[in-house]
């Protein structure tokens, strides 16, 4: 009866969604691949990689600026810096020949640990960061302490979005382009202050749908994906959000998981001086670089 309704579900679902053989570029947003996850990944991976020509960020964004899409085209990104990205994620990209973005949160790789999560996995190093960079995979910044942009001051925003850039030049020794909204909230005003700031060529949130010339790169879209995910679902889920996504308008938000989660105090004096990842930044270069 489950498979029925899965599958009557998933033909509802196309027959209401664009056509996907369309030129339109996609992106997927990950968090972590735990090491049971790694065989339904690479199953997404293949299912994907049988409809879509996969791309960097870069890339995508270069077809999308220059009208040149000619045909369906997709990126793999995964967003604060989860060490299993690079043990498991890793090795299942290269062997498809993807090139993926790791948008990093800098001060979760200070404390080795992803503190958003109560039971916190353990977070990438520098040293395969700077490996996964050296493997052609791109980096991004994901701010510097995981902070929901909407709710900082002006100065707080800078220093959240140029302090991660510096410190990931710093390690990767190239230029860091991309930037990711924690938990992808973001609004005019951010927009408008990375515009002003001039740091970044996009910059991603987690709405959902396809992307065609014309699109704001600095409001990309993404599908967040769970790797445990069949392809059937991920492909319901998918279309059902190209077709009725706007509806998230007429949702209520509360307080928002960023408001109740422990990593967020907005006495903002004694957040910043709290939380100092450049203090014990592991370059000596970045010397003098603090909050």
């Amino acid at each position: 009866m489950r498979q029925a309704k899965s599958r009557t579900a998933l033909h509802l679902a196309r027959a209401l969604s664009a056509e996907w053989s369309r030129p339109h570029w996609r992106i997927l947003c990950y968090h972590g691949v735990d090491p049971e996850e790694k065989e339904s990944f690479a199953r997404q991976l293949a299912w994907f990689a049988e409809r879509f020509t996969f791309c960097t960020i870069s890339e995508g964004a270069a077809f999308l600026k220059s009208n040149s899409l000619s045909r369906p085209i997709l990126s793999v990104t995964f967003d604060d810096g989860d060490r299993t990205v690079y043990d498991v994620a890793l090795a299942v990209l290269e062997s498809f020949g993807i090139k993926a973005t790791l948008y990093v949160t800098a001060d979760y790789v200070v404390r080795g640990r992803l503190y958003r999560e109560s039971d916190a996995p353990p977070a990438i190093t520098w040293e395969q960061i700077r490996d996964w960079a050296a493997r052609g995979h791109e980096i991004g910044s994901h701010s510097l302490t995981h902070a929901p942009m909407p709710l900082c001051s002006p100065k707080r925003f800078e220093q959240e979005v140029s302090g991660s850039r510096a410190i990931l030049e710093d390690i990767i020794s190239r230029p860091v382009v991309h930037f990711s909204y924690p938990w992808g909230q973001y609004n005019k005003s951010t927009t408008q202050r990375l515009i002003e700031l001039g740091l970044y060529q996009t910059s991603a949130t987690i709405h959902r749908g396809a992307m065609v010339p014309g699109h704001d790169l600095l409001c990309l879209r993404r599908d967040v994906i769970h790797p445990r995910m069949s392809v059937q679902e991920v492909e319901t889920t998918m279309r059902f959000a190209d077709r009725f996504y706007w509806l998230r308008h007429l949702k209520r938000n509360g307080k928002g998981y960023w408001v109740t989660h422990p990593e967020v105090s907005w006495d903002e004096a004694v957040h910043v001086n709290r939380v100092d990842p450049m203090a014990t930044a592991p370059s000596k270069s970045m010397a003098g670089r603090c909050l």
